[in-house]
């Protein structure tokens, strides 16, 4: 399953250190250890991630097949399109919504109350995609599952016989 990660949780999810680090605890390790990845893409998102740590988080993610990055500029297309059909002042996270629409992903990991009734709204998505489900301080870890791998999300490999294990991913050094 992938799980797209609104810029102002990333600390919470990756950095241990973090006083709200707890509830996103399990998140993390979904992705890390677990069958968990990561989707992402577009100008926006990009410059949200900067030039640091997570940019490198990323990357490394890449490497080992646990983040997928969607067409740029088919999220950036999309993004403009969506301001357009809202123009609203508070609808500053299209490119999240751009990002669901395309990838399909099923899980948001967020903390912005002010956009979820954007994030609800099933006629800012493609037909055929799913309202995603909202992985909060409050909430979420029961999301954290294989079985709801969509989308641009790479499937977990299953045994094409009995008795064969699935390939495993590759680990992330740290």
């Amino acid at each position: 399953m992938c799980v797209l990660i609104d810029e102002c949780v990333m600390s919470k999810v990756f950095n241990s250190e973090d006083v709200e680090h707890g509830p996103f605890r399990k998140l993390r390790a979904w992705i890390i250890d677990g069958a968990g990845s990561i989707v992402y893409g577009g100008s926006t998102y990009k410059r949200q991630l900067g030039t640091g740590r997570y940019l490198e988080l990323f990357a490394k993610l890449r490497t080992a097949q646990r983040a997928f990055v969607i067409d740029g500029n088919k999220v950036d297309e999309r993004e403009r399109l969506l301001k357009k059909l809202i123009p609203e002042k508070d609808f500053d996270d299209a490119h999240i919504v751009a990002i669901i629409g395309l990838s399909k992903c099923c899980l948001l990991a967020t903390t912005d109350k002010r956009q979820r009734p954007y994030f609800r709204r099933k006629d800012l998505y493609p037909s055929g995609v799913k309202i995603p489900k909202v992985y909060t301080e409050k909430g979420g870890s029961q999301h954290c599952s294989d079985a709801r791998a969509v989308g641009a999300c790479p499937r977990r490999l299953k045994a094409k016989r009995p008795g064969r294990k699935p390939k495993a991913r590759q680990k992330i050094s740290s």
